[in-house]
């Protein structure tokens, strides 16, 4: 893309300094200017659809996999970084867990549990913050921005 810019307006100076110089001809003028607009119309273009896409962020599910409440509490306990985007009452939150770590040392340590923006220290806190249906069970549509279809659950 840079490349491309760059060799344009080497092209529209080029064509520019002909016009002026050497063919004076209002046409060479006018095909200057249609070569600087394709690659500034190019460069904005590539700009909105950057900051548009949301590439990094997976979007959830409008419907997900019923998983147990043991099924969701063993998942927050055995692992130290996970996240959970959760419907619930129709609406998607994130829960999950995150921890700490010293660069020498493979253990995580100050483990957290959250909901949203919420944080808890204990999980306990969170089962009982999540709507649960009757059957216990919650709806996860993704963990860890992978479908739960595709974890071995």
């Amino acid at each position: 893309m840079v490349v491309w810019v760059i060799v344009c307006v080497a092209a529209f100076c080029v064509v520019v300094l002909l016009s002026r110089y050497v063919i004076r001809s209002r046409w060479m003028s006018i095909i200057g200017a249609a070569l600087i607009v394709v690659p500034i119309r190019k460069t904005i273009s590539a700009f909105h659809e950057m900051h548009n896409t949301q590439a990094f962020t997976p979007k959830p599910l409008k419907s997900g996999v019923m998983m147990s409440d043991a099924a969701v509490r063993k998942l927050l306990e055995e692992n130290s970084i996970i996240e959970l985007d959760v419907l619930e009452e129709g609406r998607a939150i994130k829960i999950g867990t995150s921890s700490d770590y010293q660069r020498d040392s493979d253990m995580f340590f100050d483990k957290r549990y959250y909901i949203d923006n919420q944080e808890y220290q204990d999980i306990n806190q969170v089962m009982k913050t999540l709507q649960w249906t009757k059957e216990n069970e919650i709806e996860v549509s993704l963990i860890d921005g992978i479908t739960p279809d595709k974890w071995a659950i």
